[in-house]
């Protein structure tokens, strides 16, 4: 086991390119406190290694003493939509066949769209990396992420005894003495690299600490922990009646179907490997300080769409719909990395950015219907299109539990649902026709409006800043722009905002 322990200065010689660079290629100024980094920038390695160990010895000894008890609050329910188990049709005649001009009163103060994260600024700067020696390969989502270690006696005193406090504190003073440092440069900068959010950071780490420490998931709990802290993220080591677990600060979102603890006016979310966190009994023990530097929250927002090599998916989806084909090959790859995204708040998945090549591809595709069509008659074709190319199921059937897409998803799964679809009809409405929209989140449905510069549009709205939005539901089967579905004529949604392109 001990030969396996080679970990703390794993580097991806996909970046040897950058290890080659003298100066070792990286912007300073997106990672550090520029307040803080003059200092830094005057003290030579030695000095910087005393810091770093200072802060992680004295970590040790915090470690040590007792933790606390605390009761997880329970994981939290994404609330159920008793979804129709076949989609409305709408009337082909009589006074319910038109839209008819209805404002709905929003249920929620409708908040500005996000905006895309600032970078965080760390406060410790990165040092150039070791020379390498031997290697091994770590899998991330269709990659064999070549990684390197150097040789080091240190290494081999890397052993969890146990999941009491003394065990950690040893573990986490034997991980101080190994040379981790290049770890953390090679992370930011596969980072940087493969344009990953800090859930796909995380997840890069637990696959890292997984091949170094093979079956241990307490050892993995904590040098994952120990990995993200020297990152500066917010992230904790708690026991349960499972075993240790890592517990993440995220940040302005809830994650649903996880437990968590609420600390310091934050929600600590807990994993564990294979998803164990679900079946614990709650009561966790943890410690009450943190880790100097390490407060930044985990963004699990996607702003940007990561860069996970491109793999066929194993379904291709290819329907016509009055003479328009359009067939789309997502990237398993990236499916994979969706299917173990946690389930999170609607706006992450109507503000997610979307992969590249499926982007190119639907846009080449739906172009040719909306060019030379005014502004109403481009958002009829593509609403018309969305409410019959795709079969529909709940969640439940098709999954046996909530589970809105992104958008790729939508060219991969047989059947998708309300959500998926209104999502779907918004990025398509905002990429090809650079217009405004809304999702409008009725108890039990979602669907959407667009705000048409031109007027003259009639049928349900919502007016948000002076600005009428007309309801295009893809989910009423054959209804017009502005036709609401019957049982929620008059129901005020709740409005949710989505960024324009």
């Amino acid at each position: 086991m001990k030969r396996y322990l080679l970990f703390f200065a794993l580097s991806f010689m996909a970046l040897s390119a950058m290890a080659q660079n003298d100066d070792w290629a990286f912007d300073f100024d997106e990672w550090v406190d520029q307040s803080d980094f003059d200092a830094f920038k005057k003290a030579d390695n030695e000095k910087f290694d005393a810091y770093r160990d200072s802060i992680n010895r004295d970590f040790a000894r915090a470690l040590e003493g007792k933790w606390s008890p605390f009761k997880t609050n329970p994981p939290k329910e994404r609330p159920q939509k008793p979804d129709p188990k076949e989609p409305p049709i709408a009337p082909e005649r009589g006074p319910m066949s038109k839209p008819v001009d209805l404002e709905l009163m929003p249920s929620n103060p409708v908040l500005p769209a996000p905006e895309p994260p600032a970078p965080e600024k760390r406060h410790i700067p990165l040092p150039k990396p070791p020379a390498m020696s031997q290697t091994m390969d770590v899998p991330f989502y269709g990659s064999n992420v070549r990684v390197e270690l150097p040789l080091k006696n240190e290494m081999d005193k890397c052993y969890l005894a146990g999941t009491d406090e003394r065990s950690v504190a040893n573990f986490w003073r034997s991980l101080t003495n190994s040379d981790f440092q290049s770890t953390v440069n090679i992370l930011v900068n596969a980072q940087r690299s493969m344009r990953l959010n800090d859930w796909a950071m995380y997840d890069m780490t637990v696959c890292l600490t997984k091949k170094v420490f093979p079956g241990n998931n307490d050892a993995q709990a904590v040098a994952t922990v120990f990995l993200l802290n020297q990152m500066e993220y917010d992230a904790r080591i708690c026991r349960t009646n499972k075993g240790l677990a890592c517990m993440l600060a995220i940040r302005d979102i809830m994650v649903y179907d996880i437990p968590y603890l609420t600390m310091g006016g934050r929600n600590y979310f807990l994993f564990m490997p294979n998803g164990a966190q679900k079946t614990i009994d709650g009561n966790i023990c943890t410690y009450n300080v943190n880790f100097a530097h390490a407060t930044i929250p985990v963004n699990i927002s996607l702003a940007r769409s990561p860069r996970i090599p491109r793999a066929a998916a194993q379904r291709t989806y290819n329907r016509t719909v009055s003479g328009r084909t359009v067939n789309i090959t997502a990237n398993q790859n990236l499916l994979d990395f969706y299917k173990g995204y946690p389930q999170v708040d609607m706006q992450v998945y109507a503000n997610a950015a979307v992969d590249s090549a499926t982007s190119a591809s639907l846009l080449r595709q739906f172009r040719p219907m909306v060019e030379g069509k005014s502004k109403k008659d481009a958002v009829a074709t593509l609403l018309h299109h969305l409410q019959y190319c795709f079969d529909y199921a709940t969640d439940d059937d098709q999954f046996g539990y909530e589970k809105p897409f992104f958008v790729e998803e939508n060219f991969y799964y047989p059947k998708n649902d309300c959500e998926d679809r209104a999502i779907l009809l918004s990025w398509l409405v905002r990429k090809l026709l650079g217009m405004d929209v809304v999702l409008l989140h009725y108890p039990n449905h979602l669907s959407m409006a667009v705000c048409f510069p031109e007027g003259g549009v009639s049928g349900t709205y919502v007016t948000i800043d002076g600005k009428r939005y007309v309801e295009c539901d893809p989910t009423y089967i054959g209804a017009s722009i502005g036709m609401t579905q019957p049982s929620y004529r008059g129901v005020a949604p709740e409005v949710i905002r989505v960024a324009r392109y």
